[in-house]
This record gives C-alpha cells, sequence and structure tokens, in this order.
C-alpha cells in the first residue's frame, strides 16, 4: 500500500519554500511535472514558460536524473525522510532554462537573485 510523501520544495534562486504532499507510487518525472505545472512561484526570476525541465534534488543526489530513473517511483528513489515526526524530506528544485534566442541566460537569472538562499536543516 503506497503512503503519502511530505515534501519541502526549495526552490536555488528563490526565497520561496512550498510544501507538498504526493503518494510515495508517484514516478519522478510526475512529480517534476507537478512541481513545474502547479508549484513553480509565480514571481520566479524564471518564468515557468521558459522552463525547458525541472531538476530535483534530495539527500545529496539528483532524483531523475536518466530517462531510467525519471519512470521510478519517489518510493524507489529513496527520498531521505527526516525521522522527527513533521518534519518534511527537502528537495532542492532547479529550472533549466529553454535553449531559445527569448530565454534568459544563467548568468541574468543569477544577477537577478537576491542573497544567498541557502538552508541548513
Amino acid at each position: 500500500m503506497a503512503e503519502d510523501l511530505q515534501l519541502k520544495l526549495i526552490f536555488v534562486y528563490e526565497e520561496h519554500l512550498q510544501d507538498l504532499d504526493i503518494n510515495s507510487s508517484t514516478t519522478v518525472k510526475e512529480l517534476k511535472r507537478i512541481v513545474k505545472e502547479q508549484h513553480w512561484p509565480a514571481n520566479s526570476v524564471i518564468d515557468a514558460e521558459k522552463l525547458d525541465r525541472v531538476r530535483l534534488f534530495a539527500g545529496g543526489r539528483e532524483l531523475g536524473k536518466t530517462p531510467a530513473d525519471d519512470s521510478k517511483s519517489v518510493n524507489d528513489a529513496k527520498i531521505v525522510v527526516p525521522g522527527q515526526e513533521g518534519c518534511r524530506a527537502p528537495v532542492h528544485v532547479m529550472g533549466v532554462i529553454k535553449k531559445d534566442g527569448e530565454a534568459t541566460s544563467e548568468r541574468d537569472v543569477t544577477e537577478k537573485s537576491q542573497g544567498c538562499v541557502c538552508v541548513l536543516l
């Protein structure tokens, strides 16, 4: 029986955190789609329309780095959940910008960010 997994989405270049509860049987690819379409910050330095893809990092490694990994469930990806009750598993979210002429360069995004948004857990 699949259970819910509680995530804390930490967006790169943003001072924005979001909580997300998903079923542990959800694939990594589906999780990326949900983040991009439903949870991308409205006032982000990277517009959602300019995103090529979303990269997710948890426990010091990238989730869905290869197409085979993308098809795994988040349960199979072995996201580390803190042992304390009420704590959420931290997942860092990074948008990859489309490579067309209209997209903002990563350098422009870095210049727009407002200082360090590191989170120590």
